[in-house]
């Protein structure tokens, strides 16, 4: 990895849903567009909010056919951050990993840990922007009306065909 590149980290919360890994090859290609490194970090903020640092290097010739790929390429965990050590703990992965930029899809406890994180790297001055891609198949994300998450709008697809065809 190019230690001259800004760095773009990705985490996936909650459960899978599908289109997850369509939104990380979405992100690498852009990234690499803007001349970012991409550090993908496995299973959400599970290891992270523990200090360690379980990462996957990702570059567009490793996302070019993933959207094919049910699940999530970096897999996704339930475990959020919840306390003000295991905040601290996420901030020394990203910080120790060089990651400006971060990039979180989940659902609703996805998006407090992204902001309990973003709030303590303002306190603290510690250059981390963070975008939240909401997905969840519950539609309990706070969004403007008929704003639908993708994991919602295939869930309710997925159901409504199958209790027709039955």
């Amino acid at each position: 990895m190019d230690i001259r590149k800004p760095v773009l980290g990705i985490v996936v919360g909650g459960t899978p849903a599908p289109g997850v890994n369509g939104v990380i090859a979405a992100t690498v290609f852009e990234a690499t567009n803007q001349d970012m490194s991409v550090l993908g970090f496995f299973s959400g903020f599970q290891n992270m909010k523990t200090g360690i640092s379980s990462i996957l290097p990702l570059e567009a010739k490793d996302v070019t056919l993933i959207h094919n790929i049910g699940g999530s390429i970096l897999k996704a965990s339930k475990k959020q951050v919840r306390t003000e050590e295991e905040v601290d703990l996420c901030l020394r992965v990203l910080v120790h990993h060089r990651v400006r930029y971060l990039v979180t899809i989940g659902g609703v406890n996805t998006a407090l840990s992204a902001s309990l994180i973003a709030t303590e790297a303002k306190k603290r001055n510690i250059s981390l922007s963070i975008v939240h891609v909401p997905k969840t198949i519950f539609n309990d994300l706070p969004l403007p009306l008929e704003c639908h998450t993708f994991g919602f709008s295939t869930a309710r697809e997925v159901g409504s065909t199958m209790v027709k065809k039955l």
